[in-house]
């Protein structure tokens, strides 16, 4: 069960609890309130309202979305002093997942001394925890002088029988005809400091709840569990260096009346006694990174260690990309009085972390972003990275070949120039891209590799006293993909312009592309839009977009032809 890993963790939360309470002692038992949202006592009601619907419809393929969906949406909230109580409304006709409900509600009070939440919530204790998982119950996230206290109870997912999980194109609900247990759990948090420096604890329990009649051979899956515990902690030594730790060790159940087992090792049992009960589903995974960076004002270079162990998860959280191992150095800077700014990382990553595989995958990882603005005139920014590393986790045999090993390495140059001539203001923007999606040395690896290029040059002018703007776009744009090579070039035209001061404004917009594959024409794509919108000061807002796009091809069995038209219109209001 890699108790060393553990014992690791355990000298980490040690370590680090000791060095902020050491570095930290300047740290105050309570913060005074703003003293003029602490002396404004009158109750504040704001929102923001959008109701929207939207018509589809589909000619020859088939189709993508409902006929008719309709949305009502809003963030209200009310205020009291230094007490702020938002609310979250979500109410619609799509329904997109049987697990998590699509329309929701929920209230978030925050004070001075944290934020209460009530309703379909998500919170994040820490990156391998409780992470972002939508969850419906309660909550606290509270932080009292030095002591940070948090806790959660809610459902995860809601109890989907087998006979209830569809595929239905009728109403656009796919899950892949997948059912669920109901899912509950529990999370809590223990630390000590302030927002910006802190150590703390956290504990997450959530299991599957077992459904009347059950029975194997019609769920075919079974109940789960998992017990998580994780450290987090930030120092922060006044801004110059910060320093972050993030670990965790998750024990997932996979059944929950699979036979129980004896942990063999003293340490482990006796930290997990009152924790869980592991049988032989049971399955400890580690989580985590540490980072160092130094802050300067041109300068801040860094340092970044991960390491997600095979299969890792947690009922807290909703994917984990696993099986990595990653050395990293980051560098940011801007120099020129800020001319010229970028950011970069170069380190190491391989996977078979557990020894599972016959080979092991390692490669160079390194991204960078380049941004230089000499004048208002013209500027230029670029971006590369080849980040990203998939596997299928395949037991160490002969078969082990087939694994898939994807790496994404994306390129793109943005050369920009102004001109601007008074009433007049013309802009040129070109957009290169390149992406790559390749696999490494796998036998079946070039089923999946797919290369995209895009070249696109915009003009625009904008005539400024008449609100009014146009301009136009070629774009070249091939795909090669294991099936052949897909091309597509054409030219976009639009127009827009305001009136009344920018109260009303419209839009136009047409397309007319040529396609081809392995370089034989295939047909072309003609795509035509409309919008519209109102927004006059203390009346509600309205917009109203349609959107046409005629596919027509000559070799129907690489793509359909087909006709499809978009309308949307909304209605939303703020105050």
């Amino acid at each position: 069960m890699q108790v060393p890993a553990l014992h690791l963790v355990v000298k980490l939360l040690g370590a680090s609890l000791c060095f902020l309470l050491l570095s930290r002692s300047e740290i105050i038992l309570a913060q005074e309130a703003d003293s003029a949202a602490a002396n404004d006592k009158k109750l504040h009601f704001g929102s923001g309202i959008t109701m929207s619907a939207q018509f589809y419809h589909m000619d020859g393929a088939t189709a993508r979305q409902q006929p008719f969906m309709y949305a009502i949406s809003g963030t209200p909230s009310l205020s009291y002093g230094n007490v702020a109580v938002p609310f979250t409304l979500l109410y619609s006709n799509q329904v997109l997942s049987f697990q998590q409900p699509f329309n929701r509600f929920g209230i978030s009070p925050r004070f001075d001394w944290g934020t209460i939440y009530l309703g379909s919530s998500s919170m994040r204790f820490s990156n391998y925890t409780l992470a972002g998982q939508r969850f419906d119950g309660a909550g606290a996230d509270l932080q009292l002088g030095i002591l940070r206290i948090g806790a959660m109870y809610g459902r995860f997912s809601r109890e989907v029988r087998p006979d209830d999980a569809v595929d239905d194109p009728e109403t656009f609900i796919n899950e892949a005809a997948t059912a669920s247990f109901l899912r509950t759990g529990y999370a809590a948090k223990f630390g000590l400091g302030t927002r910006e420096s802190y150590v703390d604890f956290v504990y997450l329990n959530a299991a599957d709840q077992q459904p009347a009649e059950y029975d194997y051979s019609e769920w075919e899956m079974h109940p789960a569990q998992n017990v998580v515990l994780g450290i987090r902690s930030v120092i922060n030594a006044k801004g110059l260096v910060v320093i972050t730790n993030d670990w965790a060790a998750s024990a997932y159940t996979r059944d929950q009346f699979a036979d129980s087992i004896e942990i063999e090792d003293a340490f482990i049992r006796s930290v997990t006694k009152n924790l869980l009960t592991p049988n032989q589903s049971t399955q400890l995974r580690f989580a985590g990174e540490s980072a160092i960076t130094l802050k300067t004002k041109y300068v801040s270079p860094g340092l970044l260690y991960k390491r997600i162990e095979l299969d890792y998860k947690t009922m807290g959280a909703y994917y984990f990309l696993n099986d990595i191992e990653q050395y990293q150095a980051n560098l940011s800077f801007r120099f020129l009085q800020n001319k010229l700014t970028g950011s970069g990382s170069f380190g190491q990553q391989h996977d078979n972390l557990q020894d599972h595989h016959l080979s092991t995958s390692r490669r160079n990882i390194g991204a960078l972003s380049l941004n230089y603005t000499p004048s208002a005139v013209w500027g230029v920014s670029g971006s590369f990275s080849n980040f990203g590393i998939t596997t299928n986790p395949l037991p160490t045999s002969l078969a082990d070949t087939t694994r898939l090993k994807q790496v994404s390495n994306t390129f793109s140059l943005v050369p920009r120039y102004q001109l601007l001539k008074g009433k007049h203001n013309h802009l040129f923007t070109l957009v290169s891209s390149y992406s790559a999606l390749n696999n490494l040395g796998d036998p079946i690896g070039e089923a999946a590799e797919t290369t995209s290029l895009t070249n696109s040059l915009s003009y625009s002018w904008t005539w400024v006293p008449y609100s009014f703007q146009t301009g136009c776009t070629p774009t070249f744009i091939r795909t090669t993909t294991i099936l052949g090579e897909y091309q597509a070039t054409g030219v976009s035209l639009q127009a827009s312009k305001a009136f009344l001061a920018g109260k009303v404004s419209s839009g136009i917009q047409t397309g007319v592309f040529a396609n081809s594959f392995n370089q034989v024409s295939n047909g072309r794509t003609v795509t035509a839009g409309i919008q519209g919108s109102v927004n006059w000061p203390k009346w509600p807002g309205a917009s109203l977009g349609l959107q046409y796009m005629n596919n027509q091809s000559a070799d129907e069995t690489v793509l359909a032809s087909f006709r499809e038209l978009y309308a949307n219109i909304s209605i939303n209001y703020n105050f």
